[in-house]
């Protein structure tokens, strides 16, 4: 994607039109913070491409600036005053576009800022954000995973190609190559590992996340947190690992035809998998802000819960070498699929395959053959080749893998659909004593109280990494120096997450050309539980000592609990009185599930029981979209789980 000169001036006015006057960006700056920008943009669709270049071709001419009225003119010849002001206008605005013009603009412009140092990174100072740490790892840095380069035109020979080296391709590729099977792992983002993760926030994003951390649902209104890299989501998740719960694996069983889900065999199996991995609860000492929520939980008696993670090693030190491991875990200590299986299966004699994503499955006379790939060699030349296999897996996860199947000629009236999110919201709670959310391990308390609300059906609450960018983009924006005054007191922040279980999903599609787009609508229902979840969280940070609550809604609500003559409950009841249309308030899934569902029902679902497609033979899938309803909690361990399955059927 190219940006004019007159993108880059339009850019460079709206970056510093975010920031508060005084805040100074010197030029060279100002020009790595528009690098940034475009990186993550040439990163997402031709048409999100497109369409963005459009909205600042639209800034730089003469129409949109008449919508805070008088003299129209670019927004880079408005005063400082107007083009604020013009920003708050379509923030606010009834119309939908614009406020997706406008969380795109901010996401951008305070990411590209606040993730990365300016200068002397004087506003990392200001609200007591370290950056970057020089950490030298306590561990023996593991031998490097040999990858492979592919040559203009060729066709490489296996047994089994898995497409997907996360949470379900990984475990696959290292199960079957362990059983004798000839295996190629591709995988479309890179390989990163050990001090390749420097903590650099906008880098490791750009670096690891899918579409270089601008992924978001077709009108702005869910940002897509998945990864992109090696190890896929394993490598930079948040390493909660919960086997799935009893009243799920029942809902399979008796609502989708997944009879094994319910068999002391699986039971059996979900445990080998959580051996596998390294889950414990023993080196899960809270930081400050998980500390928080377990108090505040306890004093409610709502009984919170020690969150078992895949992690080995993870307990040295005072936990400042902890925090950044969202960003990649630079000690070695995650237990992701990189670490574990997929060198179990390179240790097998399977060949791995980087910066490679599919195009297409091949396949014949209901008969799989292989599929054909790009891979981007290290000068960015596609180098396109094929590979020929008697079996495919796709583990693409729960967006990627039904595009893969529909650019295939693979037709099925639910490919596609019941796409689940765990939508996800967060609570932020300002604190007397510092809680510096950037350190100590990531996620260790969960409150779980209201998960089964209505049947199974309802929301827990946990806690997320916190640093300088995501923080940024995370607080509400109504004025540049009411953004600025919250962002200094991030070290006194802490942030509890809302995470829904939604019984109504989202779709997946392709456009003519044959790129990914994402539909999800938040409904009535599923919202009514994240209100109340809002509603949990509130109380609980009020029970820890917070001094004042901040809202995820774009009105700046927020409640002073000390001085506030409005009592807390007339004020909560008009919370689903503000507006909760799309890019009114900042709405996240890390979680994407279903889309290929496996099951019984053949309208259903497009996968049999066993993984295998019911139209193509030799076609399995087995990632996060075999699932045929959402997994009610965080789903790694349930993805590893189906897929180890899949693969022993394989096997």
């Amino acid at each position: 994607m190219e940006l004019t000169v007159h993108h880059r001036s339009t850019l460079a006015a709206l970056i510093k039109a975010f920031l508060p006057e005084n805040e100074s960006v010197e030029a060279s700056d100002l020009k790595a913070r528009i690098e940034t920008i475009h990186s993550m943009v040439a990163a997402t669709t031709t048409a999100e491409q497109q369409e963005f270049r459009q909205l600042l071709d639209l800034l730089q001419g003469r129409v949109v600036p008449l919508i805070w009225a008088g003299k129209a003119k670019p927004f880079t010849d408005l005063s400082r005053e107007q083009q604020v002001r013009f920003l708050q206008q379509i923030a606010s605005s009834r119309l939908g576009l614009m406020r997706k013009a406008f969380m795109t603009l901010k996401k951008l412009c305070l990411f590209s800022h606040y993730g990365q140092p300016t200068g002397d990174s004087m506003h990392w100072q200001a609200m007591g954000y370290p950056g970057p740490e020089n950490l030298q790892s306590e561990s023996t840095p593991m031998a490097r995973i040999t990858v492979q380069q592919a040559e203009e035109g060729e066709t490489v020979d296996c047994d089994v190609l898995v497409i997907g080296s996360g949470a379900g391709g990984g475990i696959v590729a290292g199960m079957l190559a362990e059983a004798g099977k000839d295996v190629v792992l591709v995988e479309k983002g890179g390989y990163l590992e050990g001090h390749d993760f420097n903590n650099h926030e906008s880098e490791m994003v750009r670096s690891t996340f899918d579409r270089a951390g601008a992924f978001t649902t077709r009108d702005g209104g869910v940002s897509i947190f998945a990864g992109s890299c090696l190890g896929g989501g394993t490598t930079i998740n948040w390493s909660a690992s919960f086997a799935t719960p009893g009243y799920i694996l029942e809902e399979w069983h008796r609502g989708h035809g997944l009879d094994f889900a319910m068999g002391s065999e699986y039971g059996k199996h979900m445990q080998e998998v959580m051996h596998s991995v390294g889950v414990k609860t023993e080196e899960n000492p809270h930081n400050v802000q998980n500390g928080l929520l377990f108090q505040g939980s306890q004093k409610l008696g709502r009984n919170p819960e020690i969150i078992a993670r895949n992690v080995d090693g993870c307990s040295h030190g005072d936990g400042r070498s902890c925090g950044y491991c969202s960003l990649g875990c630079r000690q070695g200590q995650k237990n992701g699929t990189m670490k574990t299986w997929i060198r179990r299966a390179v240790a097998h004699g399977a060949r791995v395959y980087v910066n490679t994503g599919a195009q297409e499955i091949l396949h014949g006379q209901g008969k799989v053959v292989g599929a054909k790939l790009v891979q981007n060699s290290p000068n960015q030349h596609p180098v396109h080749f094929q590979v020929r296999a008697k079996q495919v897996v796709v583990a693409a996860g729960a967006i990627h893998s039904p595009a893969l199947l529909m650019r295939s000629g693979i037709d099925h009236p639910a490919l596609g659909r019941h796409l689940y999110f765990h939508p996800t919201v967060a609570v932020a709670g300002f604190y007397d004593q510092p809680v510096n959310p950037w350190h100590g391990r990531i996620m260790t308390a969960l409150d779980k109280k209201d998960l089964r609300l209505d049947g199974n059906y309802g929301y827990w609450i946990e806690t997320p990494p916190v640093h300088a960018g995501m923080g940024a983009i995370a607080l509400p924006w109504q004025h540049p120096r009411q953004h600025a005054d919250d962002l200094v007191r991030l070290g006194h922040m802490a942030t509890f997450i809302v995470l829904t279980r939604d019984l109504h999903g989202g779709r997946v599609t392709v456009d003519k050309s044959g790129e990914t787009r994402v539909a999800y609508d938040l409904h009535p229902y599923d919202r009514k539980h994240m209100l109340r979840g809002i509603r949990s969280a509130f109380d609980l940070h009020r029970a820890a000592g917070a001094a004042e609550v901040l809202f995820p809604h774009g009105t700046y609500s927020r409640f002073k609990l000390r001085t506030s003559k409005l009592s807390s409950d007339s004020y909560l009841n008009r919370m689903h009185k503000w507006g909760w249309s799309p890019n009114r308030y900042a709405l996240f899934t890390a979680h994407q599930m279903g889309t290929c569902g496996m099951g019984g029902d053949h309208k259903r679902h497009p996968f049999a029981p066993n993984g295998e497609s019911k139209q193509i033979k030799g076609l399995f899938i087995a990632d996060g979209s075999a699932m045929p309803s959402s997994a009610g909690i965080n789903p790694m361990i349930s993805i590893m789980s189906l897929a180890g399955w899949v693969a022993k059927g394989m096997r």
